[in-house]
């Protein structure tokens, strides 16, 4: 019984999945278009690469949850924004375009960096950084701590309690950030060699399954041991070796799930179970509705999910999933 409520449990994440992606967005164009700006990111992916997670703004605007989602976060976020911009000239509601996270196998935050694409140079997005590390500095009285620290195609940024973040900018719109210590030769490595993801044996071919100008797009690779492997544990049989998605979103939600394995029979496994409890999800009152527009199937080795959600269900479903995206989404941007 347990088992079944878990596999059902994971099916019903597996839809759900694609309509957090959906939500968990912010910001709009630049002299570089959203999908240039996210193919150029791809190009760019180190071969340490575990996972990625992109996100296009472009891709967003005009649509009705966009709004919904910005009108919330303008409201909640509202100092914060005036503070931005009245320092910076910089709003992140129309200035982002694109942004991909980046992390190796582990998931550690600690090793991860972000990539961006959005309206604006390394001298604007410098000048406010030090202003904003200047500004909080003098709120701390530790004017003392902070520095700038420009080295070769690399900078340093030091804040009010000592930690360090560095960016490098690989072309006028693209940045990358990354975090602490180990964040300067993360980046020293991927400005001397982009692109070496087409090395990885498991995150490179990955890659090639998505369509990096989508609404969303994401690989994930997932060892033998660890929170990603047990997460799929509870479905039994193989275990994946990887996973992979595109999303599309303008009125309706148009999603493809790949999970791929090591053999056919993997995905075969995994794609007869999944058909097995999908059916059981139909009779569900609180997903049901939602999972008649899921179908699964093996392809040589990927067991690849196709999630159509209409733009009623998905109205539905958001304002189910309502509370926990206004919590959620704060701290996705970096709030508390």
């Amino acid at each position: 019984m347990i088992s079944h409520v878990k596999s059902r449990t994971l099916v019903a994440a597996l839809v759900i999945l694609p309509v957090m992606a959906a939500c968990s967005k912010a910001g709009q164009n630049s002299k570089v278009k959203s999908e240039a700006g996210a193919l150029t990111i791809a190009a760019a992916l180190p071969k340490s690469t575990g996972f990625a997670f992109g996100l296009s703004i472009t891709k967003l605007r005009g649509t009705k949850l966009f709004a919904q989602l910005v009108a919330q976060l303008r409201e909640k976020s509202a100092d914060n924004l005036a503070e931005l911009k009245q320092m910076c000239g910089i709003d992140p509601f129309s200035d982002l375009d694109s942004f991909v996270l980046v992390g190796d196998e582990s998931l550690d935050s600690k090793k991860m960096i972000v990539f961006v694409t959005g309206k604006w140079d390394e001298e604007k997005v410098g000048k406010c950084i030090a202003a904003k590390l200047e500004k909080d500095a003098k709120e701390a009285n530790a004017s003392d701590k902070i520095s700038v620290k420009k080295e070769g195609k690399l900078t340093e940024y030091t804040d009010k309690d000592g930690d360090k973040f560095y960016s490098a900018w690989l072309s006028p719109q693209l940045a990358v950030f990354a975090p602490g210590d180990e964040g300067k030769g993360r980046l020293a490595d991927l400005v001397g060699t982009p692109g070496g993801i087409k090395d990885n044996p498991t995150t490179g071919p990955l890659l090639d399954k998505v369509d990096t100008a989508a609404t969303a797009w994401g690989i994930l690779a997932i060892p033998a041991e660890g929170p990603a492997s047990q997460a799929f544990a509870v479905m039994g049989g193989e275990k994946p070796a990887g996973g992979y998605l595109t999303l599309n979103y303008t009125k309706d939600l148009d999603a493809n799930v790949g999970i791929r394995f090591s053999t056919g029979e993997g995905a075969k496994g995994m794609s007869d179970k999944v058909t097995k409890e999908l059916e059981a999800v139909k009779s569900q009152p609180l997903f049901g509705d939602f999972v008649k527009g899921v179908g699964i199937a093996a392809t040589d080795k990927d067991a690849v999910m196709k999630i159509r959600l209409t733009e009623q269900q998905l109205d539905t479903l958001v304002g189910m999933l309502g509370s926990q995206l206004g919590a959620m989404l704060p701290m996705m941007l970096g709030g508390h």
